[in-house]
């Protein structure tokens, strides 16, 4: 078989061989648990674990426990062979309000690709600002950031980079200043994360902590990871232009970014797809 006729297997594949080794893994790695209490943080109830009340709990091996599984008392019991045919099924009754969050959100990302919104504004931003290419530049860079960091988006607005570029270019810069433009915010939106949905809002239901916590002091380090991105970049820039002329003549009046260009761009389908 050639290496070009390879394909990936599909990703429940990799899911369910991840868990079949985890349960390899409970025969051989030694079992514990924590002790754990209810305490009140800030009104809000949360399981706690207990500091230096690890112990170890011996395994229970049993040709019943092995296949169908089965609880001993003072004895952890490795996972068996139902437990890993039922351990999706159950992971998803487990968490399915974590599950249906995420099918919303995928939803909505959906809607916000499919009705080109995301393009629309670039767009409008592009005919708007065209004779002021820094504000320009800091207003596309606000826009990609925001969205990373209050809607997760990322992958999503790849495709535009080669329209940045061209954008870069045309007013003089290069095309790392055009590349950067369109990944540092995605970066810095990812890292400040001041609702982002995949990063910080799933983990707050992991950690039993409220939707939202900690979202003032996320918002003001956002805007600090702003300025202080936008400030490299043009930085960068100005470095860049007085080093190089003007590309006069390299780009005619047809082939200057405008709205259409940024609406024929197609954006990358959501992950939520299979």
């Amino acid at each position: 078989m050639k290496f070009s006729d390879f394909k990936i297997p599909h990703v429940f594949i990799f899911l369910f061989w991840i868990i079949v080794f985890c349960s390899v893994l409970s025969y051989i790695i030694p079992s514990g648990s924590f002790d754990r209490e209810k305490r009140i943080i800030n009104k809000i109830e949360q399981n706690i674990v207990v500091p230096g009340s690890y112990s170890e709990i011996p395994k229970h091996f049993s040709i019943e426990g092995i296949t169908i599984g089965g609880n001993v008392s003072g004895y952890a019991s490795p996972n068996s062979i139902f437990s890993v045919l039922t351990s999706i099924p159950k992971g998803l009754t487990q968490s399915g309000s974590l599950i249906f969050f995420i099918f919303i959100l995928g939803a909505v990302f959906s809607l916000i690709v499919e009705t080109k919104t995301i393009h629309a504004f670039l767009s409008e931003l592009i005919k708007r600002f065209s004779k002021y290419p820094k504000l320009l530049f800091f207003l596309i860079y606000l826009t990609i950031s925001t969205g990373s960091a209050f809607m997760g988006i990322y992958i999503e607005l790849l495709p535009l980079i080669p329209i940045l570029i061209l954008l870069a270019e045309q007013n003089g810069y290069n095309r790392m200043f055009g590349f950067a433009l369109g990944i540092v915010p995605v970066y810095v939106g990812w890292s400040t994360a001041t609702t982002n949905p995949f990063t910080v809002q799933i983990a707050q239901q992991i950690a039993e902590l409220p939707i939202g916590s900690g979202m003032g002091l996320r918002f003001v380090i956002f805007l600090l990871c702003i300025l202080i991105g936008f400030s490299y970049i043009m930085s960068y820039g100005s470095k860049i232009k007085n080093k190089r002329f003007a590309l006069k003549g390299s780009y005619t009046s047809e082939n200057l970014v405008d709205g259409k260009q940024i609406e024929q761009v197609n954006l990358t389908k959501i992950i939520f797809q299979y």
